[in-house]
């Protein structure tokens, strides 16, 4: 029988090879990156943090975007109905409103005051001025009924004059309201509708938030850690709702600390209202709009670099000035005045995109 022939090795290297001491380690086939290969770095955690957020603000604006579309097409078009993103009102059978417009130049004033005397729902707008500037509202004025009873000299300069109440106010609620801030009519209506339902309470467009800090203090935070923590403490009063008496109130003679306070420091008026309204059992309410912010790049808040630790130092201060505990943070869908379906927390979204880029948003 022929059997298979074995083929064997007749290179003597190879049998070398084969012989070789089994100390000797293999040569590596890992090869060495070449130096022009470019070496990737993990992201770190604050660079993750940032992208989630910002996929969460694409989501969330898309989300809106959808929600208000669908919510307009089903609303039916009628002379007297107005959108007011998820609940529908008409303006006359709101209570009258009054805004007091708090303002330091002329700058587009007619226009602004043009604005607001177009809302059904407004009834007078008062205009705060410094005492050199009232001469330049006499003209604008004019096409406005009772037009001398509209323009309010701030003879002294101080920020709690923006809670002063007129003389002739007749409304029972107030809008408070910066010149810099534009307010569509339909998010004045919601706003007035939000506080009529329970006149305690004080509605506005910008949520902030009294945050336990690592020293033991509050530190005052803006959207950002409002939107993360889904709480908040406070609503500023650049543009907010108040009942008529929280400005009787402001000015008792047991609130007198508090507005020293506010004169010395040129600074924390909003955060002395807000404390206010805590110790007379209201709390704040936020509401969501689409405003538009002229003062985002001039405003006292980015021309000032400790803005943000004279505005946390003003939280204990006035709170021990008008002996009230220190607030608990409430949760932002529940006292949201806006309600969006199917009520998911990423629909949550400020009242300007400016908000998403406050002065503490890189303390993360």
């Amino acid at each position: 029988m022929n059997q298979p022939s074995r083929r064997t090795n007749k290179n003597p290297n190879s049998a070398q090879e084969s012989q070789a001491s089994p100390s000797t380690p293999p040569p590596s086939t890992h090869q060495s990156p070449s130096p022009t290969t470019p070496i990737s770095k993990p992201l770190t955690q604050r660079q993750k943090l940032l992208l989630r957020t910002l996929l969460l603000i694409l989501t969330s604006c898309f989300l809106d975007y959808v929600n208000l579309t669908l919510l307009k097409s089903n609303e039916p078009q009628t002379p007297n109905s107005t959108s007011l993103r998820g609940t529908r009102s008409n303006s006359r059978k709101l209570p009258p409103l009054s805004i007091l417009l708090n303002t330091v130049n002329e700058r587009d004033i007619a226009d602004i005051l043009k604005h607001y005397h177009g809302c059904d729902a407004v009834t007078k707008v008062y205009v705060i001025a410094p005492t050199n500037k009232a001469n330049l509202f006499a003209d604008v004025h004019q096409p406005y009924d009772s037009a001398e009873e509209t323009a309010l000299k701030n003879r002294l300069k101080s920020l709690n004059n923006r809670f002063e109440r007129p003389p002739t106010l007749s409304t029972d609620f107030v809008m408070t309201l910066d010149d810099d801030i534009i307010v569509p009519c339909e998010d004045i209506e919601a706003g007035l509708k939000a506080v009529a339902v329970d006149d305690r309470n004080h509605i506005g467009f910008f949520p902030r938030l009294f945050n336990d800090g690592v020293t033991g203090l509050l530190e005052y935070r803006c959207w950002f850690k409002v939107f993360w923590a889904s709480r908040f403490s406070m609503v500023l009063t650049k543009a907010s709702f108040l009942h008529h008496r929280y400005l009787t109130l402001y000015w008792r003679d047991d609130y007198k600390p508090v507005r020293d306070y506010v004169d010395n420091l040129m600074n924390c008026e909003d955060i002395a209202m807000s404390v206010l309204v805590l110790r007379e059992g209201g709390k704040p309410k936020y509401l969501q709009g689409t405003l538009t912010d002229y003062g985002v790049f001039s405003g006292i808040s980015t021309r000032k670099n400790n803005h943000m630790n004279t505005r946390s130092k003003c939280i204990s201060d006035i709170l021990d000035l008008a002996n009230v505990e220190n607030p608990e943070p409430i949760d932002l869908r529940e006292n949201s005045f806006t309600k969006y379906w199917p009520g998911l927390f990423f629909q949550w979204r400020p009242s300007t995109i400016f908000e998403w880029f406050s002065a503490d948003t890189i303390q993360i």
